[in-house]
């Protein structure tokens, strides 16, 4: 039913791509769906609770780093809660490149 859904939205009445879509999905429901939202470009990816993409290795990050988008914005109250590796990580989403790679940040 959801990936139904997500498909709809993605797709206008006259059965183009939704130009200028505005979907507001959950994390776990993006990374079940992540794979039907890959094939479309998306202008901004608005991520709430930034501090969740904190670990490059998860499969929500993997998931939204895999689309193909122009801007990416992440909100965060908590951005650093360990250590610096993790406000790397958020950087990075936002900005690959901007700081480095891991190794050079460490």
């Amino acid at each position: 039913l959801v990936e139904e859904q997500v498909r709809n939205f993605m797709t206008a009445p006259s059965g183009r791509r939704n130009t200028h879509p505005v979907l507001i999905i959950s994390y776990e429901t993006f990374r079940i769906h992540s794979k039907l939202l890959h094939s479309s470009p998306i202008g901004l990816v608005l991520c709430d609770e930034g501090h969740r993409l904190k670990n490059r290795e998860n499969q929500t990050y993997l998931a939204l780093t895999g689309l193909q988008c122009k801007r990416r914005v992440l909100l965060s109250g908590t951005p650093i809660q360990n250590d610096l590796l993790e406000y790397f990580s958020l950087v990075h989403f936002v900005n690959e490149g901007l700081l480095g790679t891991a190794q050079e940040f460490s």
